[in-house]
């Protein structure tokens, strides 16, 4: 292989750790304008690989540079409903963490590690790859919709509130009602209530319950109005992740 070419390969934490933390810094890169989201994959501190046994990190390496890293990709197989009805689930195999260093960009280092996540989600059983993608990103959709051929399955929306801005609610506000109850669930009922709830819904993970139980879960807490029978609800599950995400 000549000098200067990109090979890529599953990742070697003795050989490879230093690289892939300067890899992950060079792309800390905001849009420039308005929000935007860094985010830090180092230690998988969002648990999004280590939950699952089946996981992978491929590296694209510089051929004769010196151990330089061009990219890295991660991958892991999960099985998560089908979403048609029946209550059935699948194999799905899911790209994470896609990062390229700008400098070897446009080069089509992304497609291979992509292909490569692929390729060994398909050795273990997956039917389908799962990989998220901004909707404004050129990019990204130019890499899974135009080039492999992903489909949209799901919508996704990021939503940001500056905490400054938030006032406590005035005593006459709904929150202080009588008839509106807050609980702290427990892991298992809320993971009850997920499945119950989103269990049939596409890609809904069927270990949720790990999810929830995962290092960065603050708790998930439930609204009730009008007493414990059929009445309205609401509910929301908090997570930690100031040390993956920095807005910009």
């Amino acid at each position: 292989m000549a000098k200067g070419e990109v090979s890529v390969r599953e990742y070697d934490r003795e050989r490879d750790v230093e690289a892939i933390e300067k890899l992950e810094r060079s792309c800390e890169i905001g849009a420039g304008k308005g929000f935007s989201i860094v985010t830090n994959m180092m230690g998988d501190p969002l648990c999004r690989i280590r939950l699952f046994p089946l996981h992978v990190m491929m590296v694209a390496e510089v051929t004769g540079g010196g151990g330089e890293l061009a990219g890295v990709a991660r991958g892991c197989v999960k099985r998560v409903a089908t979403g048609v009805g029946d209550g059935g689930t699948v194999l799905a195999g899911y790209v994470l963490g896609l990062r390229v260093s700008p400098v070897h960009r446009r080069k089509g280092i992304g497609l291979k590690l992509v292909e490569s996540v692929e390729a060994w989600a398909a050795l273990h059983g997956a039917r389908h790859v799962v990989a998220a993608a901004d909707a404004t990103n050129a990019a990204s959709r130019g890499l899974f919709v135009g080039r492999r051929g992903y489909a949209p399955a799901a919508r996704l929306s990021i939503l940001v509130q500056p905490l400054a801005d938030v006032r406590p609610p005035a005593a006459s506000s709904s929150s202080s009602r009588s008839d509106v109850r807050i609980e702290r669930l427990a892991v298992e009922q809320a993971a009850m209530l997920y499945k119950r709830r989103f269990g049939g819904e596409p890609l809904c993970p069927s270990d949720v319950d790990a999810v929830l139980n995962a290092a960065p879960s603050l708790g998930t807490w439930m609204a009730r109005f009008g007493g414990d029978g059929d009445g309205a609800w609401a509910c929301v599950s908090l997570w930690n992740t100031c040390a993956s995400y920095k807005l910009q």
